[in-house]
C-alpha cells in the first residue's frame, strides 16, 4: 500500500437516513407504481434483488421518502441468524414511471464531502471485512440489528485520489455487471422452461386444442372450434409444439379428487414419488477451512447449482465418507425446509458436495417420474401452494418430511414426460455452466486485494 493511502473514518463522510415507517394497512403484494423497499431486496454479500417486490397503495406518505435511481442504501435489519445481509449495500435501480420507498430497516447513505466516492464505498460495504465488523456489533439473537451510528464508526484504508477510487469500483463493477447479464438471461430461460411446465401440465393447453379439435365441448366448458387435422396442426404450431408431441397428450377430461384432470394421468402421493432422500442427520458437520462444500438453504437462492459453489463451509474427505449416511447424485433435487421454505435447485452432473440442515434432498423414484420433471413439478405454484398449506409455525416456519408426504401429484404419461425433459434438458445444461460462479469468484477474489491496495490500479486508465 502506498503512502497515497489514507485513513478513513465513515463518521466523517456519511450521515444515514432511516426510513419512513409506512402503514402497514396499506402494504400489499399487489403491483402498483410504490415499490416499499425492504430487506429482502438485499442480495446476500450485497447488492439489489429486484424480485418479490412489496408495494404501497397509498400515496399518504411524506414525499421526501422517495428515493431516486443510483441512492446507496443499507440494511438495517436481518431475519437469518448469520446476518447475511445485514449492513450491505445496494443502489436503487431505475424502474421508469415506479416509485421507489424508502422503508424502514433501510438506512439512506448521504454524503458529506466529495472526499469519498459512492461507488467505491458501495463495495467497502460489501466487503468480507466491513460485514464481520457490522455482525460482530449487532444487536439481537434471531433478528439481528444495527444503527446509524454503528455504520458510521466502522473505519478503513483507501486511496487519497478520487480517480483511484473510481477505477477500483470500476473493475468490480464491470464484473457485477457480467453477472447480472447472466443471471438475467439464466432468469429468462427458466421462465421459459417454467412457462411450457405451466402450458403442458397445469393449464393442460394441449389437451384443450384436442378437445376442440374433436368437434365437442369439454367438460370444462371449451367448445370446439376446429374440424379437421390440418386445424389441429396448426394449433399445435400456435402452442409451440409439434404435431407428434401433441398425439401424446388426452383429447378428453375427467372427474378426480384434484378437480377436472386429463383423462388416463395418475394422481400419486409424494411419498411414492420419491426413491430416497438425502439429510444431513440433523446437525452441523465438522467444519474445515477447504474441502468439500457444505450448501447451506442461503446457498441455493431458487436457481440452478453449477458444479461449483461459493460457500465459505467445507468438510473434510473423512467427514464426507464417513459422517454422512448417503450422498447426492446427478439430478437430485434439493430444497429448504426451514426459514425461507421451497428454495429448489437441482445437482448437477461431476458434483460433489453435502447438504446442510435445513435442505433436504430428494431422488425420484423413476418407476413412477423422471427426475428432472419432478424437479419442474416441484418449482410449479401449485406444489409451493401445496407445501404452504402444511407448514409449521413456531419461530422459524418448516415442512416437516411427512406432511410433505401428504401431497397429491398429477403424473402424465412417460411419453410426455420424457418430450417435457427433451425441451428443457438443453435449457438446464446451459444455467448449469459455471459462468456466473467463476464471475462471482473472480469479483470476490479481487475485492479485498483491491481495497486494500495489494493490487497497483495506478497504471490502469478509466474514463
Amino acid at each position: 500500500m502506498s503512502s497515497n493511502w489514507q485513513d478513513f473514518k465513515l463518521t466523517h463522510h456519511i450521515k444515514i437516513k432511516h426510513g419512513f415507517a409506512f402503514k402497514g394497512e396499506y402494504i400489499t403484494t399487489m403491483e402498483n407504481n410504490n415499490i416499499l423497499l425492504t430487506p429482502g431486496n438485499f442480495n446476500i454479500s450485497g447488492g439489489f434483488k429486484g424480485d418479490k417486490f412489496k408495494y404501497f397503495e397509498s400515496e399518504d406518505f411524506p414525499k421526501e421518502y422517495i428515493l431516486r435511481p443510483d441512492d446507496l442504501i443499507v440494511t438495517m435489519t436481518d431475519l437469518s441468524k448469520q446476518g447475511d445481509t445485514l449492513g450491505y449495500s445496494a443502489k436503487v435501480p431505475n424502474y421508469q414511471n415506479k416509485k421507489i420507498l424508502h422503508n424502514q430497516r433501510i438506512g439512506l447513505v448521504q454524503f458529506l464531502n466529495d472526499e469519498l466516492d459512492k461507488d467505491y464505498l458501495y463495495w467497502v460495504m460489501r466487503s468480507n471485512k466491513y460485514q464481520s465488523y457490522i455482525v460482530n456489533t449487532a444487536t439481537g439473537t434471531t433478528v439481528k440489528h444495527t444503527s446509524p451510528n454503528r455504520i458510521t464508526e466502522y473505519s478503513f484504508k483507501a486511496p487519497i485520489d478520487l480517480k483511484t477510487q473510481k477505477k477500483i469500483a470500476h473493475i468490480l463493477s464491470t464484473l457485477d455487471d457480467k453477472i447480472e447479464l447472466n443471471r438475467k438471461m439464466n432468469q429468462t430461460l427458466e421462465s421459459m422452461a417454467s412457462a411450457i411446465f405451466k402450458s403442458w401440465f397445469v393449464d393442460f393447453d394441449p389437451v384443450h386444442v384436442k378437445v376442440n379439435a374433436a368437434g365437442r365441448e369439454d367438460a370444462l366448458g371449451y367448445k370446439a372450434n376446429c374440424e379437421s387435422e390440418a386445424e389441429l396442426e396448426n394449433m399445435a404450431q400456435e402452442l409451440g409444439i409439434s404435431k407428434a408431441i401433441l398425439d401424446l397428450f388426452p383429447n378428453e377430461f375427467e372427474e378426480s379428487e384434484l378437480g377436472m384432470i386429463p383423462k388416463g394421468w395418475t394422481i400419486i402421493n409424494f411419498k411414492d414419488l420419491v426413491e430416497k432422500y438425502i439429510d444431513n442427520r440433523g446437525k452441523t458437520p465438522p467444519l474445515v477451512e477447504n474441502g468439500i462444500p457444505l450448501l447451506e438453504v442461503r446457498t441455493l437462492l431458487n436457481e440452478m447449482l453449477s458444479s461449483e459453489y461459493l460457500t465459505d463451509k467445507c468438510v473434510s474427505d473423512e467427514v464426507y465418507d464417513t459422517w454422512f449416511r448417503s450422498h447426492l447424485e446427478t439430478d437430485d433435487i434439493l430444497i429448504s425446509t426451514v426459514g425461507t421454505i421451497g428454495l429448489t435447485s437441482v445437482v448437477p452432473p461431476n458434483s460433489k458436495f453435502v447438504i446442510a440442515q435445513n435442505v433436504l434432498g430428494i431422488r425420484a423414484n423413476e418407476e413412477f417420474i423422471l427426475k428432472k420433471f419432478m424437479f419442474y413439478l416441484m418449482k410449479s405454484k401449485s406444489f409451493m401452494d401445496a407445501i404452504n398449506a402444511r407448514l409449521v409455525t413456531t419461530v422459524q416456519s418448516s415442512i416437516k418430511r411427512k406432511d410433505m408426504e401428504t401431497i397429491n401429484i398429477l403424473v402424465p404419461n412417460f411419453d410426455i414426460q420424457k418430450e417435457f425433459v427433451k425441451v428443457v434438458t438443453p435449457i438446464m445444461e446451459k444455467m448449469q455452466s459455471n459462468e456466473i460462479l467463476t464471475l462471482q469468484k473472480t469479483r470476490d477474489t479481487l475485492l479485498p486485494k483491491l481495497l486494500s491496495g495489494e493490487i497497483d490500479v495506478s497504471e490502469l486508465k478509466h474514463e
